[in-house]
């Protein structure tokens, strides 16, 4: 039996390196194998504080996402 789970992906490398260095490319694939094989993943590295996270949340409640932040 397959187990369920949320892939999780830093995607640091890609916000400091411009896609360019071997391990922007590695997050890029580990993207595109979470969107073909589960259909979403979750974003850590991404640089936004708590803070700035609710404050997206308080603009779109409707999203899912903003629903799980605590």
């Amino acid at each position: 039996m397959t187990k369920n789970y949320i892939p999780t992906i830093n995607i640091s490398s890609l916000i400091k390196n411009n896609f360019e260095t071997l391990s922007a490319l590695k997050t890029i694939k580990e993207i595109e194998k979470a969107c073909v094989n589960i259909g979403f993943f979750q974003v850590t590295g991404h640089g936004l504080n708590l803070r700035e996270i609710n404050k997206i949340c308080e603009i779109g409640t409707s999203s899912s996402i903003c629903q799980t932040v605590k």
